[in-house]
């Protein structure tokens, strides 16, 4: 007998609402895992108006969090006013091209806080500690600091406490790459060789509301959405691992020209770090 479908929609609607709440974990100074360890954190908030111009320029974020490895930032959760579902929140992954790339693009204003973080590390924090977290708001930074080998075993508990796969495509991409290629002579600036798209994944696997969030729209850019309207029903969506669920969710498509003229794509998130994928 199958099951009534109206329950299987509320059950995994409230599913992903419990693990959007979980996923709140990720931005915080200080991780769930970290309950034994608590008391090796210490927390300060630094003055600091350095991004100023930042926040002026993009009046409907509320902050941004950096974590950091080996004092060195390695993502970056950017949140947005009124948004409390944590719904329209961010991740940008600083060793992966197609993060890089569209955070440096959407958000190049931003000023990292490692100056301000090592010179109040130096005066008023012990010697073996390091950086875990920087809150970046208006008008401060609220930073985090412990042992080097707390913040590593708290980095590696995160990484490991994947919740879902990712949304990626299911066919071949390079015959996509392909598709395009006989379009980059249209490429007339070196900027515009690289453009990237945001779209959503359905829980059926078709990519819906593609749009370009990175490059000028131009003909070029125009005709590469176009092959990818074409492919809309070859994707496979994000899976939640404990359940087996497919739900909707974002994906980033990052389309670069290569120097010899062939085309190189990219998907973005590598890992479900941020349960929506955004």
């Amino acid at each position: 007998m199958n099951g009534n479908p109206s329950v299987k929609k509320t059950t995994l609607i409230v599913a992903l609402f419990a693990l959007f709440n979980l996923n709140g974990v990720y931005a915080q100074s200080i991780s769930s895992s970290a309950v034994n360890s608590l008391s090796e954190y210490r927390l300060i908030t630094v003055p600091d108006t350095a991004n100023n111009a930042f926040f002026r320029t993009h009046p409907m974020i509320e902050k941004l969090v950096v974590s950091f490895s080996d004092e060195r930032p390695y993502g970056i959760f950017v949140l947005f006013k009124d948004d409390k579902a944590r719904r329209l929140r961010e991740y940008y992954k600083s060793d992966h091209e197609v993060d890089s790339v569209i955070f440096k693009k959407l958000y190049s204003s931003f000023k990292c806080p490692q100056q301000v973080v090592r010179r109040r590390n130096d005066d008023d924090l012990c010697n073996q500690c390091v950086i875990a977290t920087a809150t970046v708001y208006m008008d401060s930074v609220r930073c985090s600091f412990a042992p080097s080998s707390t913040v590593e075993e708290d980095r590696s508990s995160r990484q490991r406490r994947v919740l879902a796969t990712v949304p990626e495509y299911a066919g071949d991409m390079s015959k996509v790459a392909e598709k395009i290629r006989p379009y980059a002579n249209q490429v007339l600036k070196p900027a515009d060789s690289i453009i990237v798209f945001r779209g959503i994944v359905m829980q059926d696997g078709v990519l819906r509301n593609l749009e370009l969030i990175v490059g000028r729209k131009s003909v070029y850019s125009d005709k590469v959405q176009k092959v990818f309207e074409q492919q809309v029903h070859g994707w496979s969506p994000a899976k939640l691992i404990e359940s087996n669920a497919t739900y909707e969710s974002y994906i980033k498509i990052y389309i670069r020209i290569n120097n010899d003229g062939t085309v190189s794509i990219l998907t973005s998130p590598r890992t479900m770090v941020n349960i929506t994928g955004r």
